[in-house]
């Protein structure tokens, strides 16, 4: 089973947002330029395997990363992490309003896509399609 977990923060600050990840989940980022990621942005691990990507959620070049959450300035994806759960909760803890938990996508063994919404502290399934 694959887990990705979307994350927006209300701050615009990249630089300040990363250091609290970091400092939360003990995770160091590595440092990115890319003008398809919209200038500097941050990540650690590679695409089919444990990953975090925290960028800017608009750019000149790029629009807006993630349209819907344009009151958010920093957008983190979280995936394939076996601590994922351990990090929700930490992240939702430490930043106290300052984070907003925008979904969880889960791809299950049986190529089942799953989308769901954080509400009132549990996940509420609002999407689901069969990949096979």
């Amino acid at each position: 089973m694959n887990i990705y977990d979307t994350y927006g923060f209300k701050s615009e600050d990249l630089e300040e947002v990363r250091k609290l990840f970091e400092m939360v989940s003990r995770v160091i980022l590595d440092r990115h330029k890319s003008d398809y990621m919209g200038g500097i942005y941050y990540s650690k691990g590679r695409t089919n395997e444990e990953n975090y990507i925290l960028r800017r959620n608009y750019s000149d070049e790029e629009g807006w990363t993630e349209e819907e959450h344009k009151n958010l300035g920093v957008i983190l994806y979280v995936s394939r992490s076996e601590r994922i759960d351990e990090l929700r909760r930490l992240l939702l803890n430490s930043y106290q309003g300052d984070i907003f938990f925008i979904e969880r996508v889960v791809i299950t063994e049986d190529r089942l896509y799953q989308k769901y919404q954080y509400i009132h502290g549990k996940d509420k399934l609002i999407f689901e399609k069969n990949l096979s």
